[in-house]
């Protein structure tokens, strides 16, 4: 019986305290809403949010090439939360990445399609300590 139990908690366990960001719709949130955000990040699954850093591109294929522009991003009031700004004009993928110094070299990142109507969560993607490639971009884009 006790080896069941033990067994039943060994997935959250090796969960508990992992680096994660999620985006959120930046409507949602009050701050980022007053920014004029595009979206915002959220880093969860980490013993300190407070102590992680968010960076942000608008990622465009040129000449078969993802080409990345940094985006502003803005810390908000809670710990952990951030706002992506973009140019009102810009179209492509977003990439959020979230580091901690914690995790010492692990990025979580995500890609998601951005362009006139907003972000496209649809086409949203995790990547856990990998980077964004050029075919990632493209599938993302669907082109």
């Amino acid at each position: 019986m006790i080896h069941r139990i033990l067994l039943a908690a060994l997935p959250v366990i090796a969960l508990a305290g992992g680096l994660h960001v999620d985006v959120g719709n930046a409507e949602a949130n009050a701050e980022a809403k007053a920014l004029k955000a595009v979206a915002v990040a959220r880093v969860t699954e980490c013993a300190r949010p407070g102590a992680s850093g968010v960076t942000a591109s608008l990622v465009e294929m040129k000449g078969g090439e993802a080409a990345r522009t940094p985006l502003k991003v803005v810390p908000l009031s809670q710990p952990g939360v951030f706002a992506i700004l973009a140019p009102g004009a810009a179209e492509g993928a977003i990439e959020i990445v979230a580091q901690n110094a914690d995790y010492k070299n692990y990025f979580s990142r995500v890609l998601v399609k951005f362009d006139s109507k907003g972000i496209q969560w649809s086409t949203l993607k995790r990547f856990h300590n990998q980077p964004v490639t050029a075919k990632d971009v493209r599938d993302t884009l669907g082109s």
